[in-house]
């Protein structure tokens, strides 16, 4: 059985490749950059996913029966580039190609930020809404995608990740702020410190993603704890036990983001049956110290 994976050298994608090889399945990983340390018995595959004839040809020389769509631009000014566009469009070709050479379950990822703002936790069901780029290519990605695949006899697994988190996150994500604050010795200043987020570790995230490939779910699925703490509390987590609580700034500015991503879980602990969620301070604490970061426990 083989699998294809895009955007293999992202956060979630590089917890992604060992779950899956371990699997016993043939996993070719597509990326436009080239991996810095590659994994034994995966096949790296260098290419963009924009040149649909490129892909038409990779896929089918590969084959797959599986699919994982994670590709997508979320860093810098992601929020209203032109490239989500690009994504979009990239997207719907993937699965057209993966659909005429054969393939029957595709996993493509989403985001929280689909959803509309709400007090209340976050369904599967509740109402979408767009208000940038990133989130209209998103949402139009998912009505596309779940149509031809109903159309074309594809299972069509739609992943609505929360604050995913890990050891491997780069600027300007929160958690790459406090681990460049821990080990500079400079002030994080925290502006927007009451906002409250379902955070979900990366290796979480991916053992819950291979598992759903291998269920019978479809459609639209949130992976999430079903928890939100505020940001100062997540990043207290990492300066309490490093010793450095001083190098932390707290305040509570007016933002334009919503004050509560919180998910309801019930379709990943009843149709997935996953519920394996490793607690808050563990999951810090590997994060510090594969960072060498001390870490005292208080």
């Amino acid at each position: 059985m083989n699998i294809l994976l895009t955007g293999a050298s992202g956060l979630l994608g590089k917890e992604l490749l060992p779950r899956l090889s371990a699997g016993g399945m043939k996993v070719w990983a597509l990326d436009i950059l080239p991996p810095k340390d590659k994994l034994p018995g995966i096949e790296y595959i260098q290419g963009d996913l924009f040149d649909e004839t490129y892909v038409k040809n990779i896929l089918g020389g590969v084959k797959p029966n599986y699919l994982i769509n994670l590709a997508w631009k979320v860093s810098g000014d992601y929020a209203d580039s032109p490239l989500n566009f690009k994504f979009l469009q990239a997207g719907m070709a993937l699965l057209k190609a993966f659909c005429a050479n054969g393939g029957k379950r595709a996993v493509y990822f989403g985001s929280m930020f689909e959803y509309a703002a709400s007090e209340k936790p976050l369904a599967e069901s509740s109402p979408l809404q767009a208000t940038n780029a990133y989130e209209e290519c998103k949402t139009r990605l998912y009505r596309q995608a779940l149509d031809y695949s109903k159309a074309n006899g594809i299972e069509l697994l739609w992943i609505r990740p929360f604050q995913i988190f890990g050891k491997d996150e780069v600027l300007p994500r929160l958690t790459a702020q406090i681990i460049n604050s821990l080990k500079g010795g400079t002030v994080l200043n925290l502006r927007h410190s009451r906002l409250k987020r379902d955070f979900v570790f990366a290796p979480d995230c991916a053992a819950a993603t291979v598992k759903a490939l291998f269920s019978k779910a479809q459609g639209a699925l949130n992976i999430c704890t079903g928890e939100a703490v505020s940001l100062a509390d997540y990043a207290k987590l990492f300066f309490k036990p490093a010793g450095k609580e001083d190098l932390l700034s707290l305040s509570d500015e007016p933002s334009n983001q919503p004050s509560l991503y919180l998910g309801a879980n019930g379709k990943l602990l009843n149709e997935v049956g996953f519920n394996s969620f490793t607690p808050l301070p563990q999951a810090v604490k590997i994060i510090l110290q594969s960072n060498n970061i001390p870490y005292t426990d208080k």
